[in-house]
């Protein structure tokens, strides 16, 4: 009796231990904030203090017509770090992961009823894509669409169009949070619209699909509630599709395997679901399940950000295609049965002991700071007047700038700088053509038309070059990226006649 407590114990909790594989990695990974936040939290700061905006309050360019794509998302991440500091932005992202390892195990056990089957999938999955459960508005997106195709699972299998009705609260939570990827609840839906076609030797079960598209519709209606009324909506058309976003954003460049390792293994998952289906005439696909697996490994390869989704849902793809596939734990060596019955220590409380150090390891190693430019915008801040700089900055460090109330020249939000978004100017463009050390780039234009009175350069910038050989600027800071650099990664350059520096240095002349 006393055996098959102990086996029965092993068999219902130390399964779990397999997500705690995951977890350190998600720990030891995301010990460093994510450089886009500083954007989101200045965003977030700005609706907290004075409501949504419409024209962009943070640059130095005048009536850029805005569209907050975040303004919830971003307004939560800052409420969070105002009342709970930076250990509750941490705490934040530790409940996202745990939500979507939920959830994620909730749909695969949906399919399998394996719980041992459903661990080790999920597992695999979790710990593949801990680099993108991050505190940006995409983990926000991860949980509704994972709850979203939970729902329509369960209508599915159960026929009851009451899993459907949370459908169009989900709506409303996206547009606001993250209405970017506003659109993919309904991609996500079409699997299940298929469904309910009638197709001879594919189609497993039928879904009734009149509640599908009242659903569908209720859901797009519940689109419109938000700040932004139409332009929500139709955001995504004016920010995406941009070549040049395309070329210069990492994350919205094309995947390849030699850069983004989930693609390659995106490539290998349908491969080998491919090579399944061949060879194993018993396993067979819905098709909902083909119609995801086919649509989302398209929607992967659009961009390197979307890869993950591919990898998702797989645990949810391939939990159907192996449903039938029985694991079980059997222990037979009497030395280990005899070991586990003298053990005093419970196996709950052996898992909360590690679980408490996994996440000591991850409070005490987490950074909260943007090393590269702090120490130059605390000199800044001492001895210039915020309101009378006019600040260069480049497009991954402008976020940080603004957020410590420096207007600036760019920052990550790259959509609003583009002139089919802003109704004003393509200063994306802009930027890059500074980047570019050409014969014919007018440095001394762009300077005398923008009237900058600091510029943070790296020395990636061809303007780095120009103003190094200006005798109208004085370099007052040197940033270094690594201690053993032999040169600067970026340069404070300022404009002579604001300079305290040179000043300094004329009246010591004198």
């Amino acid at each position: 009796m006393k055996k098959n407590r102990i086996i029965n114990a092993i068999k219902e909790k130390w399964i779990w231990v397999l997500y705690t594989i995951p977890f350190m990695s998600f720990c030891t990974r995301n010990s460093t904030v994510d450089n886009d936040l500083w954007f989101l939290l200045n965003n977030g700061k700005y609706v907290f203090n004075h409501g949504i905006p419409h024209t962009d309050p943070f640059t130095i360019h005048k009536g850029l017509h805005y569209v907050m794509q975040q303004w919830l998302s971003s307004l939560s991440f800052y409420s969070v770090y105002k009342f709970f500091g930076k250990y509750g932005l941490l705490t934040l992202n530790i409940i996202f992961f745990i939500v979507i390892a939920y959830l994620l195990y909730k749909i695969s056990y949906l399919i399998t009823k394996n719980r041992n089957l459903t661990v080790l999938i999920n597992a695999f999955v979790l710990f593949l894509a801990v680099p993108y459960i991050v505190l940006r508005p995409q983990s926000y997106t991860y949980i509704i669409l994972l709850l979203e195709t939970y729902l329509l699972e369960l209508y599915a299998t159960k026929d009851n169009y009451k899993y459907l009705i949370p459908l169009p609260f989900l709506s409303l939570l996206l547009i606001n949070l993250h209405c970017t990827m506003w659109y993919l609840q309904f991609i996500f839906l079409l699997p299940f619209l298929a469904n309910a076609i009638n197709i001879k030797n594919i189609t497993i079960k039928r879904v009734k699909i009149k509640p599908l598209l009242l659903i569908a519709l209720i859901m797009f209606l519940a689109g419109f509630i938000n700040p932004y009324g139409h332009e929500a909506i139709t955001f995504i058309f004016k920010s995406y599709g941009t070549t040049r976003i395309n070329e210069v954003v990492g994350e919205m460049k094309s995947p390849t395997i030699y850069t983004n390792y989930v693609w390659a293994i995106d490539i290998l998952l349908l491969f080998l679901t491919i090579f399944i289906l061949i060879i194993n005439k018993k396993s067979t696909l819905d098709i909902r399940f083909f119609c995801f697996l086919f649509g989302l490994f398209l929607l992967s390869a659009l961009h390197s950000k979307t890869c993950i989704y591919f990898l998702f849902w797989y645990s949810y793809i391939f939990s159907y295609l192996v449903k039938d596939t029985k694991i079980k734990i059997k222990i037979k060596n009497d030395h280990i049965i005899k070991f586990l019955e003298e053990l005093k220590v419970e196996t709950t409380v052996i898992l909360s002991v590690t679980f408490i150090v996994i996440i000591y390891i991850m409070y005490s190693s987490f950074i909260f700071k943007n090393f590269v430019l702090d120490s130059t915008v605390k000199y800044l801040e001492q001895n210039y007047n915020k309101k009378e700089v006019i600040l260069f900055t480049d497009y991954d460090n402008g976020g940080y700038t603004e957020y410590k109330g420096f207007k600036s020249y760019i920052d990550p939000r790259a959509e609003l700088f583009f002139k089919k978004a802003n109704g004003k100017k393509d200063i994306f463009i802009e930027l890059f053509d500074m980047q570019a050390y050409v014969n014919n780039t007018d440095f001394k234009a762009f300077l005398d038309e923008y009237q900058f009175t600091h510029l943070l350069v790296p020395k990636t910038f061809g303007l780095y070059y120009y103003l190094e050989n200006n005798p109208n600027y004085t370099v007052e800071d040197e940033i270094y990226e690594y201690s053993d650099d032999e040169k600067p990664y970026i340069k404070l350059f300022v404009r002579n006649d604001v300079s305290i520096l040179y000043k300094q240095t004329k009246n010591s002349e004198k």
